[in-house]
Formats: C-alpha cells, structure tokens, sequence
C-alpha cells in the first residue's frame, strides 16, 4: 500500500539521516569506496588508453566531457528515482542538495517493496545502459564509460544501505523518504 496520507493508527518506528548522522554517512561512503576499488581491479583496460592523441587540448577536452557527463549523470540518477516515485504514487518528487548528498524526496509513503523499486531502479537501469553503452565505444572511450560505470554503483551505495534496511522492515511498514531523512512507520497495534 502506498500512500500520500500516513494512516493514523501508524506511528514511527525508526529514522535514517545521512545528513546528521554520522555512522550512517560512514557506512554509506565506506561501501561507495568499497564499491569503486573492487569495479576499478575488475576491468584489465590499461587506464592510459584514456588519454587521447594530439596534446594538452584533447585531454582538457576529454576532462571537461567528462565533468558535464558526471553532472548529467547525477541528474539522471535522481530523475529516475523521481519517476519511480511519480510512477507508483502519481505524487510529485522534490530534488535537492544538502551536505555531501544529491536527492529525491517525496511527501508519498511507500510500502517495503514499491520503496526497494525507488532506491535500486537508477542503478539497474543506468547500469544496464552504461553496460551497453560500454561494449560499443571504442577503447580511447572505454575508461570515459567505465567511470560513469563506477559512478553509477558506487554512488548508489546510500540506495543499496537503505534496500538492505528495508528488507529488515516489519511487514506492512512504510517508508517516507524526504531526501537525506529517511522515516519509517509500523501500525501500532495497541
């Protein structure tokens, strides 16, 4: 059941704030580095093949495509948290910075396994693209893909540490999710 009233017999139950707390902000960018040496020792492309042909131009070029695109992910990524949240409540998203965290926030609250949808679905279908994407540009491209790659897993650490959390969740909890402060709520049945 998702909702975009909290029924009244719910009461809170638990509350994650990546924002203010700091084990969870530890554990989150601990896995996200975690994350990224591991993708960095699986691939055996030589990183030198990064660095194009013809000078300083090209490179400063190459890093600057490389900035915008890492922006552009950040942006895709919390728009496809936006549309799943749009998708299974018809509620809108907000988006927003604070701290260290890009996010998507909404007023909706989720049942465990329309919220695990929310938190895993940029990571499934941005990894799926950048896969692809990365088995069709030529190798000067490979480590430009790659990255994004990395980005896209290591970044949705924060998404894997709430998924995790949500499968612990007493059955018929909902979540709401206001960006950086994640509120559970179990029915009191007292």
């Amino acid at each position: 059941m998702n909702t975009k009233i909290l029924p009244e017999s719910y009461e809170e139950y638990k509350r994650i704030d990546f924002a203010n707390n700091k084990k969870d902000a530890i554990i989150v960018n601990a896995c996200a580095l975690i994350i990224a040496i591991i993708l960095i020792f699986l691939t055996d492309v030589p990183f030198k093949t990064v660095i194009p042909k013809g000078g300083f131009f090209p490179v400063i070029l190459k890093i600057m495509l490389l900035l915008m695109a890492l922006f552009a992910y950040i942006v895709l990524h919390e728009g496809v948290h936006g549309m799943a949240i749009w998708l299974l409540t018809k509620s809108r998203p907000h988006f927003g910075f604070k701290s260290t965290y890009a996010y998507t926030g909404s007023d909706g609250y989720f049942n465990r396994i329309s919220y695990i949808l929310i938190a895993l679905a940029p990571m499934i279908i941005l990894g799926a693209l950048l896969t692809a994407l990365l088995f069709s540009v030529p190798i000067e491209w490979y480590w430009f893909v790659y990255i994004l790659i990395i980005l896209n897993f290591a970044g949705s650490a924060g998404d894997l540490y709430v998924t995790g959390l949500t499968l612990r969740l007493p059955k018929g909890a909902l979540i709401h999710d206001e960006g950086v402060t994640i509120t559970v709520y179990v029915e009191n049945l007292f």
